[in-house]
Formats: C-alpha cells, sequence, structure tokens
C-alpha cells in the first residue's frame, strides 16, 4: 500500500479547488467591503484616515459595521463617511449614511448609505461619461459553520486605502475567557477567528469560503503581550485571535428592521 502517495495524490486534487474558492471570493468582496473614514472638523490640525471597515448587503445601501467605531468618533469631532472605489480613475468617493441602530451591546451597527442607489446604477464602466464603481453585495449565513472552517478575512487594517484579503480559521465558536479584557458578561456566542486583524479591520466580514457567505463581524482584534521590553515600539504583537460577532446577531438586527436580503 502506497499511503504516502494517497496522501499527495487527495492534497493536490484538494488545493486547487481550495486556491479556486479563495480566489471565488476575493472577486465577491470587491466593492462589498468598504471602509469607514473619518474627517475631523478641525482638518489640518487632526489628521482625518480610515477607522475602520464595512460592507454592503443589499442594493439599496444597506451595510454593517462595528458599533464601536461610530463612538469613537461622535458627531461634535466631525464626519464618517464610507468610501466608495471608482473602476477607471482609481479614485475614491466618500458618501454620508445614516445610522439605522446602533447596538452598542453587542458591538453591531446596521447604516444605510444615502444616494447609493444612483451610485449602484453606475456600475457599468461602459457607460457613456461614467467613471463607474466597484459595487457589491455579501450574502449573510443564517447559523454558525463548525470549529476548523476555513474562513477568509476582507478590509482596510492599518489605514489602509486598499483592501487586504486574507485566510484563516474558524477557531471557537464561543468565547469563555475570564481573563481577556473588553469583554463583558453575557458575551459568551462570539466567535474566535484565527487570523492576524488589526486596527482599521473592525467591521470586517468574516466569510466562510466554501459557502461565499458573511459568518461573522471583526469587532476586536487580541493583543498579545510584547516579549520584549521595548516601550517605543509602534506596534503590538498579534496575537492570532479576533473576536467577530456571530451570524445569527447580525441577521436578527437586519430582520428587525426589515431589510431585504437577497437569497
Amino acid at each position: 500500500m502506497c499511503i504516502g502517495l494517497d496522501v499527495a495524490s487527495s492534497r493536490e486534487r484538494h488545493i486547487p479547488s481550495l486556491q479556486e474558492d479563495l480566489r471565488r471570493v476575493a472577486a465577491s468582496t470587491q466593492g462589498a467591503v468598504v471602509a469607514i473614514m473619518a474627517w475631523p472638523k478641525n482638518f489640518p490640525d487632526e489628521i482625518g484616515g480610515v477607522t475602520g471597515s464595512a460592507f454592503f448587503i443589499n442594493e439599496e445601501g444597506y451595510f454593517l459595521m462595528a458599533a464601536h467605531v461610530l463612538s469613537g468618533f461622535p458627531a461634535e469631532r466631525g464626519t464618517l463617511t464610507v468610501v466608495l472605489i471608482q473602476k477607471t480613475v482609481g479614485g475614491q468617493i466618500g458618501v454620508h449614511f445614516e445610522v439605522v441602530e446602533k447596538d452598542t451591546a453587542r458591538d453591531i451597527a446596521l447604516c444605510r448609505a444615502i444616494g447609493f442607489q444612483d451610485y449602484w446604477k453606475r456600475r457599468d464602466p461602459n457607460l457613456p461619461d461614467n467613471p463607474g464603481f466597484y459595487l457589491g453585495t455579501l450574502k449573510l449565513k443564517t447559523e454558525k459553520p463548525p470549529v476548523g472552517t476555513i474562513i477568509a478575512l476582507a478590509g482596510f487594517p492599518l489605514g489602509s486605502w486598499n483592501p487586504t484579503f486574507q485566510v484563516g480559521i474558524l477557531s471557537a465558536t464561543e468565547t469563555i475567557n475570564p481573563n481577556l479584557p473588553g469583554v463583558p458578561a453575557g458575551r459568551g456566542p462570539l466567535l474566535q477567528i484565527g487570523v492576524t486583524a488589526n486596527k482599521g479591520n473592525s467591521g470586517s466580514p468574516v466569510i466562510d469560503v466554501e459557502s461565499g457567505k458573511v459568518i461573522g463581524i471583526i469587532i476586536q482584534e487580541i493583543p498579545a503581550p510584547l516579549l520584549l521590553n521595548a516601550p517605543n515600539l509602534p506596534f503590538a504583537q498579534n496575537s492570532g485571535v479576533a473576536l467577530a460577532v456571530p451570524p445569527e446577531w447580525a441577521v436578527q438586527l437586519v430582520k428587525k428592521h426589515n431589510v431585504t436580503l437577497p437569497e
């Protein structure tokens, strides 16, 4: 029996399939996953920039994001916009949005981009005098997948103006950790994602690679203590674990406001 050859052959059959799934999911996030941009009132004394990520869930311009991104930049400090990316000129347009509901207890917010349907109609770059936009939507999964599910994460970490795409794994479907800061009681259903999320990934969709549907929303990356005593370093050591809102919380919030979801 050539067990080693059988294992290698099985691996060769599955790797191309996984690559195809990842490329398909990456393509689906283009224009569906967007940045949240802060515009301070006292600019240029205070510099703004990308403060979080979000993703559209339907053609009416509804999108989901992390509630703490809204709380971290209140109206008295300035304005938040959702950024749409143009195809042919490589530019960005900041679009104002309304907050439908900010659920601070669960750290999730439902919002709607103002005038989004006009931009949606201009997706086709072949229309006359039309720069065209990268626009899309992502579907929500209604139940948690099992631990070990391969996931993808798309967002705008570390103030990036262009989206990044990375791969990880669903590490746990609950969070019971009395020593973890920033996780109040009653948030046991939070997912643990094995991925290197960073500041700016808050609101990023966690996507089941097999189905292409969103199974969670990143709300917190968990830092690890630096092993070296180097206080002047401009970064923290990433633990490789991020917390995400479970899919049922997102679905409940959307259904509460009778928002139409694509089948």
